[in-house]
């Protein structure tokens, strides 16, 4: 299995200084971030990285609506399993490569 690095972040204005700094293959950010949302903040992402893959997780039970489609890759919904995310994680890395 494959092993990840992570860097965790506590809201939306911290993730964008560290990725200032670094690179990311895959970013996963939840739906209810303070301050700037987290669809908010994948929008910001991807206006500088398009093809950056983007997870939402969210317990509002949501589907992608047509305006979100490019904007994020792919909703996961709570509660979740660690097998169900890094199984979500390995697909998303998969689209980029």
């Amino acid at each position: 299995s494959r092993k990840f690095a992570v860097a965790c972040c506590t809201d939306a204005i911290e993730a964008r200084a560290k990725r200032k700094t670094k690179r990311f293959d895959l970013i996963i950010t939840d739906f209810g971030l303070p301050g700037i949302g987290g669809l908010e903040f994948a929008a910001r992402v991807k206006q500088v990285d398009v093809h950056i893959p983007i997870i939402l997780v969210t317990g509002l039970g949501m589907e992608l609506q047509d305006e979100e489609t490019g904007i994020v890759d792919f909703i996961l919904p709570k509660p979740f399993n660690l097998s169900s995310l890094l199984e979500l994680a390995e697909t998303a890395l998969r689209m980029n490569h």
